[in-house]
């Protein structure tokens, strides 16, 4: 199901049919987008378009979705936060990281708020993971640099962040919540 993820009203459309036959008892809620730089590059239209698209559509979006799980007394929300959350670095865009940082606490919380109705939350923090957009935006040199900062040695793969969250989705994680699951290579250790 897609959502429009700047709007509440969309969200709220879907988050409003969870409880009907054939919509999930589960979700991952995905996005991302901020421009690099140090703080006195960023403007303030830039800086409210990354919180607007990871922070404010992640509370919109559980805002929306939890209601129907609360009710159902039971689901599995998984948020995407990012590694730029967890440490600082230069390569991370300022304004992303402070959201995604945002997108932990939020995840935390609202975990905590829905534990005792048995819907659980929790959060997954990707590295520099090989995508079609990363493969174009950096060439072999570079994507070799930045593995070379991950103690595993290599760049996450789409499959790495795929099989965490399906594994924070299923029963095989019904005891967690509340929980950030670093899918980093080892590179938030080292923090």
């Amino acid at each position: 199901m897609h959502a429009s993820l700047r709007g509440g009203s969309t969200i709220s459309e879907n988050g409003a049919n969870l409880g009907n036959p054939g919509h999930p008892d589960g979700f991952c809620r995905v996005s991302g987008t901020a421009r690099p730089g140090p703080l006195q590059s960023i403007g303030e239209e830039d800086w409210q378009s990354a919180i607007t698209a990871n922070l404010s559509a992640t509370y919109l979006t559980l805002k929306a979705f939890i209601p129907a799980m609360l009710a159902a007394g039971r689901g599995s929300i998984i948020t995407m936060s990012s590694s730029a959350a967890r440490q600082p670095t230069r390569e991370a865009p300022l304004s992303c990281s402070a959201a995604k940082a945002g997108i932990i606490q939020l995840t935390k919380q609202v975990a905590q708020e829905a534990a005792s109705r048995q819907v659980r939350l929790n959060c997954v923090a990707p590295s520099t993971i090989l995508t079609e957009r990363i493969a174009h935006y950096m060439d072999a040199d570079q994507q070799q640099a930045v593995a070379a900062t991950h103690p595993l040695g290599r760049l996450g793969r789409p499959a790495d962040v795929a099989l965490a969250t399906l594994f924070l989705a299923s029963d095989a994680s019904s005891w967690l919540t509340g929980t950030t699951l670093d899918i980093a290579g080892g590179k938030t250790m080292l923090y």
